[in-house]
């Protein structure tokens, strides 16, 4: 975790170790609903992310792709004429030149690019009938090879590196989508560096969940380098009267309950109380807040209240527990004294 974020964990650990200590009941299952509903720290909205790629639509061919035509028997005899003593083939091999073209029996050269698949057949069909055949002939098109550009997608993503993308993929959504999308967690922005200026970047703010933050997809070109600043590391931590208070990590596929976030803190202490509150602090700064029983089956205990990352588990003092605590150091000091008078003796 980097200094401004342990600072600002630091900050808000304190903030509610000030703010603690207040008694109440527990939390109703419709509070602990509201609770539940309320966004944590700021995590980047993937759904959101996904969607602002939108529907490409069909393919569209470019240069450098390679097709693969084939052509029925209907067409058959005329390409036999062309072909000689050779037997023509049935699939022709053609790669997009510089000009969009490709070259077909026949007909010659043909401009492919900036249509669909469907689109070539049907073109292809007018063009042989009726003025080479006599039927119309089915011609089906595949794209056999795709034109690939490569750009690199380095942070927080789950596969960093090179990646080659075709060009209905060529943009910053494509590309984090082709690196495994990006990493569970609080993510700030993205910095893009294009290949015909590497010493400038462009910052992309990405979309934060439960925050109306404005994002869009941006167009990349081939040899840019898309950096997705790293991710704070996720923890939990526990304070109070447990057995060993503190931090712990939350990984990013994990999901823990309140009781299992004590049980990493050494469980509840003898003289705890039997509930604990569960502090969240929002992306607006604002510290949402639930009580919760440590024992029990009910929807408002801990066994089925879950923990998130960056949440803090408080299990307070209360008057019995001060007393009790109070009590405790009495009698040991007691025991301490007594044992050192009798040394002397």
């Amino acid at each position: 975790m980097n200094r401004a974020g342990l600072c600002a964990g630091l900050a808000f650990t304190v903030l509610i170790l000030v703010c603690s200590g207040c008694g109440g009941r527990v939390s109703s299952p419709a509070e602990l609903l509201a609770f539940s509903q309320e966004p944590s720290m700021a995590r980047v909205d993937l759904a959101r992310l996904s969607d602002a790629k939108g529907s490409p639509g069909p393919y569209r061919i470019g240069v450098g792709d390679l097709l693969a035509v084939s052509l029925d028997d209907a067409i058959q005899p005329r390409l036999a004429n062309e072909a000689g003593a050779e037997a023509p083939p049935k699939v022709y091999m053609c790669r997009v030149d510089s000009y969009g073209n490709v070259v077909l029996p026949i007909l010659g050269e043909i401009l492919v690019e900036g249509k669909t698949v469907s689109e070539v057949e049907g073109m292809l069909a007018g063009e042989y009938h009726p003025r080479f055949v006599n039927h119309t002939p089915n011609v089906v098109v595949k794209v056999e090879e795709f034109d690939l550009s490569t750009v690199t997608v380095l942070g927080s993503v789950e596969r960093p590196g090179t990646q080659e993308l075709r060009r209905d993929e060529m943009t910053l959504v494509g590309a984090l989508m082709k690196a495994g999308g990006v990493r569970s967690g609080a993510v700030g922005a993205i910095r893009i560096r294009r290949a015909e200026s590497p010493e400038s970047s462009e910052k992309v703010n990405l979309p934060v969940k439960g925050m109306a933050t404005p994002f869009k997809d941006i167009p990349l070109k081939a040899s840019d380098i898309v950096e997705v600043d790293g991710q704070e590391a996720q923890v939990f931590t526990v304070v109070g009267l447990v057995g060993r208070p503190g931090a712990f990590p939350y990984p990013p596929n994990e999901t823990y309950t309140i009781a299992q976030a004590l049980a990493f803190a050494g469980g509840a202490s003898e003289i705890a109380p039997d509930y604990v509150w569960v502090y969240r602090r929002t992306p607006e700064g604002k510290v949402a807040q639930a009580r919760v029983n440590i024992s029990g089956t009910s929807p408002s205990s801990a066994i089925n209240v879950p923990v998130r990352p960056g949440d803090i588990v408080a299990v307070e003092h209360t008057t019995g527990s001060r007393t009790s605590s109070f009590l405790s150091r009495i009698t040991r000091a007691g025991v301490n004294f007594g044992a050192d008078y009798n040394m002397a003796q």
